[in-house]
């Protein structure tokens, strides 16, 4: 309608930039929401020294703590496992109380290969803080552990069966069993810092006499995995309630763990797995959920589901167990969650802080939206200025119509109609609405008054 009424260039061009002041500060309202997120930021209630984190295995831990728990019962003729440390192994890696899932640093997926890649943050979450909380307040529902020192695990289903000798194997089990398993630990002699690790199982006593025997051809591991090791520092996000880890972020690069030792390391994982040793019944033995499941590992990878996260964890489990923060450090078996962080004898990259939190949802605006936005305000600020000046300098404010900040006022006061019948007054046509205000005015001549 703008460009074909019958008004002047300069009218068209006055009311085209009305509108287009009007788009303006329109779009100016919308364009910040665009390509707008959610995140989460959270609330500090308070902040405490604590000590928390898991380190790399350290060999020398092992041997002591055997001889700490032989102390307890000199005379007792078996080896000791106690339960609480026999239970944590079956499901380490998967459990969100201490591990969380990560994109594995020196393994690539490959399909075509068959190459299947899992990798787990051992941070220890809430559950290797202490102390683990300082407050009672039921607000502030998760604790945020900053620089935890952590271990990530990468494995790999990518290595031959037949690279282990008879020296890199232990068997578990007895004559008088059928339940046996045949574990093998090698470090990989083209990937220095990586090991290779395979699960020869099916050892049935009952038939030939003997246990496990791999040396013959048809004797193939039933799970394969090799493990690497590396050094990271994390912040955790963890639940006062159940203790789960909701979330890791500010991860530093990896650092490959290469100086392990490895007959220490082995000899932990007797300690864990020698179920004849410990007078547990074979079917009550961590070995026995391997042998009871030969249908799966038989048909292959696509079937191990949780039975390779079970070997994976307990793979993973002299890492945890024998780390400077945990309880095969025989210098903690007396710490406790109000132990103050100074009396604990740690390393010092263990001490760290941990804060009582709250989270809460925070919109986050797209940065080129945010610039856009300036923009368009800024051009709208510098149009009305203009106007503004070009009315004050150019037309002359003593040519501007007195007008107050109330538009009724103005045109119930300031404007002189003439031309309306007699029979009707000028409240007539304030009260008027629709066809009834345009037969009012039918013929009147309205003129503005300046003061």
């Amino acid at each position: 309608m703008l460009a074909f009424a019958k008004v002047s260039l300069h009218t068209r061009l006055w009311a085209f930039l009305r509108v287009s002041l009007i788009g303006v500060v329109w779009l100016t309202g919308v364009v910040l929401f665009f390509r707008t997120s959610t995140i989460v930021v959270y609330d500090t209630e308070s902040t405490y020294n604590v000590t928390a984190g898991v380190g790399p295995f350290n060999g020398s831990y092992v041997q002591p703590f055997f001889d700490y728990l032989h102390s307890l019962a000199p005379s007792y003729p078996l080896q000791t496992l106690p339960y609480t440390y026999y239970a944590v192994s079956y499901n380490l890696v998967i459990n969100p109380i201490f591990s969380t899932v990560l994109q594995p640093v020196s393994c690539v997926q490959n399909q075509t290969s068959g190459t299947r890649c899992m990798s787990y943050l051992l941070s220890g979450g809430l559950e290797m803080v202490a102390p683990r909380t300082v407050s009672t307040s039921e607000d502030y529902p998760m604790v945020k552990i900053s620089k935890v020192p952590s271990m990530q695990l990468d494995f790999a289903e990518d290595i031959p069966s037949n690279i282990f000798s008879e020296e890199d194997c232990d068997t578990f089990g007895a004559a008088n069993t059928i339940i046996a398993l045949r574990l093998c630990l090698a470090e990989d002699q083209l990937d220095y810092g990586r090991w290779n690790a395979g699960c020869l199982y099916l050892c049935n006593s009952a038939e030939n006499g003997t246990l496990c025997d791999a040396t013959g051809a048809d004797s193939l591991p039933n799970i394969t995995s090799s493990i690497s090791f590396y050094k990271r520092q994390a912040t955790v996000m963890a639940m006062r309630s159940n203790y789960s880890i909701t979330s890791i972020s500010d991860l530093s690069p990896p650092e490959s763990v290469t100086d392990m030792d490895l007959p220490a390391y082995r000899s932990a994982l007797r300690w864990l797995l020698n179920f004849t040793a410990e007078g547990i019944p074979p079917p009550s033995s961590i070995v026995e959920s391997f042998w009871g499941a030969d249908d799966q590992l038989n048909t292959g990878p696509a079937t191990y589901g949780l039975l390779l996260q079970e070997f994976q964890s307990i793979l993973a489990f002299p890492l945890w167990f024998f780390n400077a923060n945990n309880f095969g450090n025989i210098a903690l078996k007396k710490r406790t969650t109000s132990a103050a962080p100074q009396e604990v004898g740690l390393p010092a990259e263990f001490f760290t802080v941990a804060s009582l939190v709250a989270p809460y949802a925070k919109l986050k605006f797209d940065p080129v939206m945010v610039i856009l936005f300036i923009v368009l305000q800024g051009l709208t600020i510098l149009l009305v200025w203009s106007i503004l000046f070009w009315i004050w300098f150019r037309v002359g404010v003593d040519q501007l119509p007195n007008v107050s900040s109330h538009p009724q006022f103005d045109a119930m006061f300031k404007i002189e109609a003439k031309g309306m019948s007699k029979a009707h007054t000028q409240d007539d046509l304030l009260d008027a609405e629709g066809g009834e205000a345009i037969k009012l005015v039918d013929g009147v001549r309205v003129y503005m008054k300046d003061n």
